[in-house]
């Protein structure tokens, strides 16, 4: 099976980084590749063990050659570390198997809300449906145990590779059942070529000798013969008295880092982590950590996590002189850290989570044998941090790591992420009902997100009605935004507008790249396409939220956002100026298959059910009905399995279009639409309601005749909440009518509307192959013309607002800081200087286009006004000199329409920084929706 590009990423992630040298071992590295080939050609599949003594390089051989066979035969490799912490079984394998073999299982989504802890069965169920999706050709389980424990581990992923063409291989102490490789020594003259001819060659014998042929230890001498000149080189040496010299030589804080780590109990730490676990100065603990890997006495073990080698960790080779510091102090010093979120627990990940597992088993971080926590700050922020970890690993799909937690006793703590996690995973209605439970008002939220994933609307506005969402608070603002989300897709667009704007009110200054941030930002877009059909502002905002839920992690965000792409294209295929609409829904497709992708690999059902109905409305609209149909049929059968009304009601409406029209099956379509319109009516979705009926109308009432199109048709009109719904009303009832008089009329009222190209599509011919009513006009809900103030675009200057630019400081100097004003002026014939008047929010987002900060960086809410209070200020540090350009975009907040973006530009000096001033210049005019303001820009010297 060939691997995606991003699965062979995720996949190498896990492999060790490469050593700084690496011995060409010719003969063993061609036995390992012998033996797996012998395996894949059909022989015994026995797994294949990689042995020899502490430090022969075991581990750096493997990975050497995991990556090679990925990036050669472009096939999966997955590297799973297979050491055990006391207490520890098979079963911790199993979870880090299923952990990096992903997508999450279905089976792992329903054990997050067993009340038992998983099987071994499940484990082993739930490992062998990812084993299947991933088909690794190759798995290495690194630094298998001695005794019982790593072979009940061994047999254990072997059974599970039974039947699959995976081959295992084993990196081990001891040579085990299997094919076996052993690692010998370096011989002298291999070892001579690894410390290199720079050595002074009576040092570089001396230190060959002491190394024992062991690259580890040879990794140790050439760091020590960095420093030729000290007499005990020249001498007799062994392995403790070289491991000795090279700790001697580390400044105290290398040294105290050191000893840190090797009181670890895994051995094995982020490298952000280990300065704050010692209590570095700032700055300095980065120099101390590259200090010791150049030493040798530590390695790179994963991104952004050093390992004590083990033949050190495992030996009396460290000098006794290193101390052996408090493992609770050193615990306690990363949870408050990351407690306070000034440690980010992203890289490392597996250790941040087996670090709360240890605290979690014994009550608290305590060192064994020691007295148990009792200071209650202590006790809070470990509340803090165990939350804080179950959070990430709910945003980063991670349901293997929460199961750790789970097992380790930290169900009553994150019992809300478990059941966010197995609601991401598909179970909506376990979910709902283990949130319910709970009761707290952070849980009846997430019950409300619950009911708006399964399309019950109306329940999950009723569910938010009992909470308060009065203040600034998290939980409040967080209520306002499910709120604003769940009205926008019952169709109620200006209820939406206001609930998305309220919602802002209370939290103006949040920081932008935080996740809920972004969530909101990515409702609000969506509302922004369906009044507006987006814009190539709402591209680009699209395309920059999907960077930042990668940045922060969130894999279904990055997800969730691919399909809003997808989207785009779909409702902006015929409004496209420079592109034909089956180029746009080339972009579609595109963007709706990578959905579909993505979220099959983040084990979410529901989003690649939208991605599938997304997919198919591309092909309806390109006119590949089979494929259309396939793929509807395929979301009509996810919806039902989640269930997912909303989705559900969407996905049989379109199969009802193609059936009665494309196929001529009316009967098939009528039934189709009654089943949909059951949907939207108990799923409160009052903008699929009005369409069906509309389909109802032509369909069944003039194909079948059950119903009098009358029916139908007052209903739709009840239904519609934007203006344009009720000129639909009268088109059909038109084609009905058979009046192509006023069908053609009431179709030009929608000429400011819609495009010309969808309206050209709309016909009155009810036996045509084609809906009489387009179906790319079901899209959307353009809202009304007086939700923003007159003014046309080429209006004269004081009619229009005009975008006012300040410099307010000096131009800066490089790495210095300068502030500007920005505010909007209404022109004194625009409706915003009526004094009576009022004004809406406005958010500006500043751009640096060249090297240089620009903040904030979130958005800013401004109110249009002649007054420099009603501005905002942003502050402009340029990181180089010469000319900086900046972009700030102002857009209309309730509606998202973009008014303006203004580009300007600063020139910047080292010499004399005083000398220049900004330069603003006409920035590059966007489309502006009918009836919104017009904005000027201040010309040169203004």
């Amino acid at each position: 099976m060939a691997v995606s590009a991003e699965d062979s990423a995720r996949l190498l992630q896990g492999i060790p980084d490469p050593p700084g040298r690496f011995v060409n071992r010719a003969e063993p590295l061609e036995r390992l590749s012998e033996a797996v080939a012998r395996a894949h050609a059909g022989g015994p599949r026995r797994p294949v063990v990689v042995h020899g003594l502490p430090g022969c390089g075991k581990s750096a051989l493997a990975a050497r050659f995991a990556r090679e066979w990925q990036a050669t035969r472009d096939q999966p490799a997955v590297w799973v570390p297979a050491h055990l912490p006391p207490g520890a079984d098979a079963d911790t394998v199993l979870l880090r198997l299923a952990d990096r073999l992903g997508p999450p299982s279905a089976q792992l989504g329903e054990a997050l809300l067993t009340r038992e802890e998983p099987s071994r069965q499940l484990l082993r169920a739930a490992c062998q449906v990812q084993l299947l999706h991933t088909a690794p050709a190759l798995l290495v389980l690194d630094d298998l145990p001695e005794g019982d424990r790593g072979s009940a581990a061994l047999a254990a992923v072997g059974a599970l590779c039974r039947g699959t063409d995976t081959v295992v291989v084993v990196t081990s102490g001891s040579r085990r059942t299997g094919a076996a490789v052993p690692v010998p020594h370096l011989t002298d003259a291999e070892a001579q070529d690894f410390l290199g001819p720079r050595t002074e060659a009576r040092a570089r014998e001396a230190l060959v000798e002491a190394a024992d042929g062991l690259p580890l230890l040879l990794g140790i001498a050439a760091g020590l013969a960095r420093d030729s000149d000290r007499p005990d080189l020249t001498g007799s040496l062994d392995p403790a008295g070289l491991v000795g010299s090279a700790v001697e030589r580390l400044s105290p804080l290398a040294a105290e880092l050191l000893a840190a780590l090797a009181a670890w109990p895994t051995g094995r730490m982020p490298e952000t982590a280990l300065p704050v676990a010692v209590a570095a100065p700032a700055g300095q603990g980065a120099t101390a950590v590259q200090e010791l890997r150049r030493s040798g006495l530590v390695h790179g073990a994963g991104p952004g996590l050093l390992c004590l080698s083990p033949v050190l960790g495992r030996s009396q080779l460290l000098p006794s002189s290193l101390g052996a510091p408090s493992v609770h102090v050193l615990e306690q010093r990363i949870v408050s850290a990351a407690a306070r979120g000034t440690l980010p627990v992203e890289q490392g990940l597996e250790e941040y989570v087996a670090l709360a597992a240890r605290g979690l088993a014994r009550g608290g971080p305590a060192d064994a044998g020691g007295p148990a926590l009792g200071a209650p700050a202590i006790h809070a922020e470990w509340a803090i941090f165990v939350p804080r970890l179950a959070h990430y690993l709910s945003l980063s799909v991670r349901p293997a790591a929460l199961l750790t937690l789970k097992q380790a006793g930290a169900e009553p703590a994150v019992s809300l992420h478990l059941a966010v996690a197995a609601r991401n995973a598909g179970h909506l209605q376990e979910a709902h009902l283990a949130l319910s439970r709970l009761g707290t008002p952070a849980a009846l939220v997430e019950v409300a997100r619950t009911e708006h994933d399964m399309g019950r609307l109306d329940d999950a506005l009723s569910t938010l009605g009992g909470l308060s969402d009065e203040g600034t608070g998290a939980l409040a603002t967080w209520t306002r935004r499910t709120r604003a989300a769940v009205l926008a897709d019952t169709g109620r667009t200006e209820a939406a507008k206001d609930a998305f704007q309220l919602a802002a009110e209370g939290s103006k200054r949040q920081v932008r790249d935080s996740p809920r941030l972004c969530w909101h930002r990515l409702h609000q877009l969506r509302l922004a396409m369906v009044t507006s059909r987006g814009t190539a502002y709402t591209q680009s905002e699209l395309d920059q939220l999907r960077e930042r839920f990668d940045a922060l992690g969130d894999v279904r965000g990055v997800a969730w956002t691919t399909t809003e792409m997808a989207r785009y294209w779909l409702l902006t295929a015929h409004s496209r100026p420079m592109q034909t609409p089956e180029g746009a829904l080339a972009g579609g497709r595109v963007f709706a298959t990578e959905a579909l992708d993505r979220h099959v690999r983040n084990g979410d059902p529901r989003g690649r059910a939208w991605a599938s109905l997304t997919l198919g409305l591309v092909e309806a609209e390109s006119g590949r009905h089979t494929e259309a149909t396939k793929h509807l049929n395929d979301s009509v059968e996810m919806f039902r399995a989640l269930p997912d009304l909303v989705g559900l009601g969407w996905s049989l409406h379109h199969l009802a279009l193609t059936a009665g029209y494309t196929r001529r099956d009316t009967d098939r379509a009528v039934t189709l639409l009654a089943e949909a319109s059951g949907c939207f009516t108990k799923a409160g979705n009052l903008l699929g309601a009005a369409w069906t009926g509309l389909e109802q109308s032509l369909l069944d009432a003039h194909f079948v005749g059950t119903t009098a199109p009358s029916k139908y048709l007052d209903r739709a009109q009840a239904r519609f909440t934007f203006p344009a719904g009720s000129t639909w009303v009268g088109i059909a009832r038109a084609v009905l009518a058979r009046n192509e008089e006023l069908r053609q009329a009431l179709v030009r009222q929608l000429a400011g509307v819609y495009p010309s190209s969808l309206l050209d599509q709309v016909h009155g011919d009810l036996d045509s192959r084609t809906p009489p009513l387009p179906r790319a006009a079901r899209y959307t809900a353009p809202g009304s013309s007086s939700a923003l103030p007159a003014g046309p675009v080429g209006a004269s200057r004081a009619a229009a607002s005009h975008v006012r630019l300040v410099l307010l400081d000096e131009a800066p100097a490089t790495d210095g800081t300068a502030r500007i004003g920005l505010r909007v002026e209404p022109g004194p014939e625009h409706p915003w200087a009526d004094p009576e008047a009022v004004p809406p929010w406005l958010t500006v987002r500043a751009l640096a286009l060249t090297r240089a900060d620009l903040r904030p960086e979130h958005t800013v809410m401004i109110k249009p006004s002649l007054r420099p209070e009603d501005g905002t200020e942003f502050r402009f540090t340029p990181r180089r000199p010469g000319r900086h350009r900046l972009r700030f975009t102002i857009e209309h907040h309730s509606t998202g329409v973009v008014l303006q973006q203004v580009e300007t530009a600063i020139d910047v000096s080292d010499a004399d920084p005083g000398r220049h001033r900004a330069s603003p210049e006409p920035g590059r005019l966007r489309p502006v929706a009918p009836g919104a303001p017009a904005l000027s820009l201040p010309r040169r010297g203004n």
